[in-house]
């Protein structure tokens, strides 16, 4: 086995190489980013050799790591937030607000608020997993049919205090407390 300036591996045979391209982090920060139009014939055939490829493009972000929605269009389930790309993840990590949680079963609302080290990501994923803290109606539900959305969007230095408030009043309005999961 031999390995090229690249860390691909190959074996020189008698009358061609054969490549091992399994997935290196050498060049990862190019995966899903380079866009080209090859040439299509009626005898297309993906062959390296004879692609000769237009590079149209190099975008600056993966078309597998898209852009997070806007956080007024934010809506996402229990299983979705297990799987959230890099960009999503850092975009709640940086959000606090005010947010809802909607059981699909059967229509049951609870309204929570996050802020701390990692904001709405942190406090997502703990009602996910049924992490202490979570209210016990939401700890006997199964998350995998939660809808996570954001009813309001906090300034990273508001106090911790007007947060709760604005948690409260977001509780009040939507009747939480009493046709809801809020105790």
């Amino acid at each position: 086995m031999l390995s090229d300036d690249l860390g691909l591996d190959y074996k020189l045979r008698a009358d061609y190489s054969v490549f091992d391209f399994s997935l290196t982090d050498h060049m990862s920060d190019l995966v899903g980013r380079l866009m080209i139009s090859p040439r299509r014939t009626q005898s297309y055939v993906r062959l390296a050799e004879n692609l000769d490829p237009e590079i149209v493009e190099l975008s600056s972000i993966s078309m597998f790591d898209p852009l997070p929605p806007a956080w007024r269009e934010w809506c996402m389930t229990g299983p979705e937030l297990r799987v959230i790309s890099p960009n999503q993840e850092a975009r709640l990590r940086e959000w606090r607000g005010i947010y809802l949680i909607v059981d699909e079963t059967d229509g049951a609302r609870y309204v929570g608020s996050a802020y701390g080290a990692e904001n709405l990501l942190s406090r997502w994923r703990s009602h996910v997993r049924r992490d202490h803290g979570v209210t016990v109606q939401l700890q006997q539900r199964n998350p995998a049919n939660f809808r996570f959305s954001i009813l309001e969007r906090v300034s990273p230095d508001t106090p911790i205090e007007e947060i709760t408030a604005l948690e409260q009043t977001w509780m009040h309005r939507l009747h939480t407390k009493r046709f809801g999961l809020n105790t």
